[in-house]
């Protein structure tokens, strides 16, 4: 396929865009986002089932332990808490939870104002648990507040994504890229599921991509997008290829902040580092201990199951997202884009070969493709030329892919409805058995986890 011309995305952009900007388009998308993922039943929390209390914990108390809850935490799972000189704490980031903190407050205080304004109201909440409990706070309704909060992120994260392609693209189809981005991927079935690490990062990692695209026309903006970048390791280690790979291309590209960016990003390491010092008597804490990449003696298996394992397959899952590849392609003909494309290309595949170095390369209890959630943003933004060069051409050839990006973005949709709507599809992980114990259910083509509960009530 030829590449596209450099003026493309341009034009692309003008043949849609009258007047002046529309505030109300990503509010819109926002809202629209919040809803539908907010509504969505399936609920993922185990590894986050401590985050809003940590949260609270924050915001009452001012530390992460999770001493107040003692009783709660020790019979709960081994795995999700450790204990540090007699206090405990989640054994996940702190990252997550801080960034949750404030809003995960607000919601505890309306909830305990509304139960003690309105005894009826505060009955009906109560019903959204199964469990039997005469208390309506964040603390006891946190699988709920999981999910609102989580929602939100990730609705922030759509609108830097629309924001990304408003950079290249009109209004119409930057919203449908949005949408492709907040429903056809694992951004509703997997980052929106639970308060864990996945929503913000993603957010963090889109607000980094933003930042240095406008920074084409604004340079010293660039180093600014050391902050969101940084603080996207506090929350996922993962995120450290980002890092190096972003930092290159600012360091290549706008050298002349190269120096403001390093000191933005100290913002978010000095305080990092400092708590894990004063905590763990280390500079990172035990999570983000490297002992896990290149530990699978089965890395071929894993880079070929986080592409195409028929339950936790990128392009079986996401099968819209082939096109980014062909994007991938198209954006190394386009010269002024072409080192920030390199760079991204290469974070995409090195995330793939890290994550396929994993034990558990296939994301444990997750649905599909868990583990490539924090690199959405990226293979979202490889589907701007594709789509800026469909826009341009005319001619049946055209008019075929682009049918053939509507079925698989259609595909994709209905796979990732079910996903966040039906607790068939993350019951599949326990059900004959469990994956971590059986995971040649990973290969099992009569067995789809996103096809269970369809047709079922």
């Amino acid at each position: 396929m030829a590449a596209v011309r450099p003026d493309t995305v341009d034009s692309a952009r003008r043949a849609t865009d009258v007047g002046t900007p529309c505030w109300w388009i990503p509010l819109g998308l926002f809202f629209l986002v919040m809803l539908v993922h907010g509504v969505s039943r399936v609920s993922q929390s185990c590894d986050s089932m401590w985050s809003v209390h940590t949260g609270l914990s924050i915001m009452r108390e001012g530390n992460a332990d999770l001493d107040e809850y003692r009783d709660a935490v020790l019979s709960g799972p081994r795995y999700v808490y450790e204990i540090v000189d007699g206090h405990i704490y989640s054994s996940y980031p702190i990252g997550t939870p801080l960034l949750a903190a404030p809003l995960v407050y607000v919601i505890d205080v309306g909830l305990r104002r509304l139960s003690s304004i309105s005894p009826r109201t505060a009955a009906l909440i109560r019903g959204l648990r199964h469990e039997r409990t005469e208390q309506v706070d964040a603390a006891t309704l946190h699988r709920q507040v999981e999910i609102l909060v989580a929602s939100l992120f990730v609705a922030l994260a759509v609108v830097l994504v629309y924001l990304v392609c408003r950079q290249f693209l009109g209004r119409l189809i930057s919203v449908m890229l949005a949408s492709v981005y907040a429903f056809c991927t694992p951004a509703w079935s997997t980052a929106s599921r639970a308060l864990w690490q996945h929503g913000p990062s993603m957010l963090m990692v889109a607000a980094a991509l933003l930042i240095l695209l406008m920074a084409r026309k604004r340079p010293f903006l660039a180093q600014f997008a050391s902050l969101p970048l940084a603080y996207s390791f506090v929350i996922r280690p993962t995120n450290a290829l980002s890092i190096v790979g972003l930092t290159l291309y600012v360091a290549v590209r706008h050298r002349r902040y190269l120096l403001q960016y390093l000191a933005w990003s100290m913002l978010a390491v000095v305080p990092f580092v400092w708590y894990n010092l004063w905590l763990y008597h280390s500079p990172i804490p035990p999570y983000f201990s490297p002992h896990k990449v290149g530990a699978s003696a089965h890395l071929l298996e894993g880079l070929a199951g986080n592409l195409v394992s028929p339950s936790r397959g990128l392009f079986v899952f996401c099968p819209v997202l082939a096109f980014s590849i062909w994007g991938m392609v198209l954006s190394l003909g386009v010269r002024h884009d072409r080192q920030l494309s390199l760079i991204l290309i290469g974070i995409v595949i090195s995330h793939w070969f890290v994550i396929s170095s994993f034990p558990d390369w296939h994301g444990g209890h997750g649905f599909g493709p868990r583990y490539f959630t924090d690199v959405m943003p990226f293979l979202v933004y490889f589907m701007i030329p594709v789509l800026a060069w469909l826009s341009e051409k005319r001619g049946r050839g055209r008019n075929w892919l682009l049918s053939l990006f509507v079925l698989l973005a259609a595909t994709s949709l209905a796979i990732h409805l079910n996903g966040a709507v039906n607790k068939a599809t993350y019951l599949w992980n326990s059900v004959p058995t469990d994956i971590d114990k059986t995971p040649r259910r990973l290969w099992d083509w009569t067995d789809l986890q996103f096809m269970r509960g369809v047709g079922k009530s």
